[in-house]
């Protein structure tokens, strides 16, 4: 094994490690808006929108004005 290899299974394991604990939370605050309720996220071919426009940030009109292109894909 490589050490390209090692540094990429040291990084795997790490990232895992670091973020596994947060796999079964719930989601929070502006979450309930920008994914949970979100139709506009449950369709793969709107993901080149997210990114030139904001109306499909949110099914919220109060929250469409924010661009998390990011967030939503």
């Amino acid at each position: 094994m490589g050490v390209r290899h090692k540094i990429f299974l040291f990084l795997l394991i790490a990232g895992i490690g670091v973020y596994f604990n947060a796999l079964d939370n719930s989601f929070h605050f502006d979450d309930s808006h920008y994914i949970v309720e979100n139709p506009y996220i449950r369709d793969l071919s709107n993901i080149p929108d997210f990114f030139t426009t904001t109306r499909y940030s949110s099914f919220d009109k109060t929250f469409t004005g924010h661009y998390r292109p990011l967030l939503v894909t």
